[in-house]
């Protein structure tokens, strides 16, 4: 319940579609037990800016959860819907820097370059250890923070590159089944209600209570 309560506060709906993010939102305030007014007030913040503004606009707005999801629903698969009728083009706007007379865009891209590394256009950027010294390539002898070994340095090491890859793999897929393991579930009850919604959670409790008493009693 704990968890449920911490992901639905900051649970928005970005690019899910609106069917899928409903189905979601209501699952995670029946498991978190929030109350109406409660659940209300984090949908209309939570769910897209675009979806709310219609609603109010419209003054279609309700207190009640089961009502409010419905609208959102409603006014989310319209949008949708003219989004997919219209092509599906990228709504942002993309904007390229004006080109001054007698200036050039390699010099500009040269002093964004400079000032992303804090550097002055002519002012040349600190050497790093294994720098070419008269004409050879200095050997970095200090250990590499990465594996540990000497001889080379993090950014050349690949046992620490395979480790961290390793690692943010694992931690990608750790994220991918906490995220997957509900969609899973919830497959078949996308573009239901909120009654259903909240029945079939009932029933799922129901079942595990049933199955840890046949367990706690055999």
């Amino acid at each position: 319940r704990d968890w449920a309560r911490q992901q639905i506060r900051s649970f928005k709906q970005g690019n899910l579609r609106t069917d899928n993010y409903i189905t979601r939102f209501l699952a995670l305030s029946i498991q978190g037990g929030l109350g109406n007014e409660h659940a209300v007030e984090l949908l209309e913040r939570n769910v897209n800016p675009r979806i709310a503004e219609q609603i109010y606009l419209q003054d279609t707005r309700s207190d009640d959860l089961a009502l409010a999801a419905e609208e959102v629903r409603r006014v989310g698969r319209a949008m949708e819907l003219y989004a997919m009728h219209q092509g599906g083009g990228s709504t942002k706007q993309t904007t390229t820097p004006q080109r001054r007379p007698g200036s050039s865009n390699q010099y500009q891209n040269h002093s964004r370059g400079f000032k992303l590394f804090g550097l002055q256009p002519g002012q040349g950027a600190p050497m790093d250890i294994g720098a070419v010294q008269g004409g050879q390539m200095r050997r970095f002898k200090g250990s590499c923070y990465n594996c540990g070994q000497e001889g080379h340095m993090s950014r050349d090491c690949r046992n620490g590159a395979q480790a961290a890859q390793q690692k943010n793999n694992q931690g990608r897929q750790a994220r991918q089944l906490e995220t997957e393991q509900p969609d899973d579930r919830l497959h078949s009850l996308a573009g239901r209600s909120y009654d259903e919604i909240r029945a079939f959670f009932y029933d799922q409790q129901v079942n595990e209570m049933k199955a840890q008493g046949k367990e706690f009693g055999a």
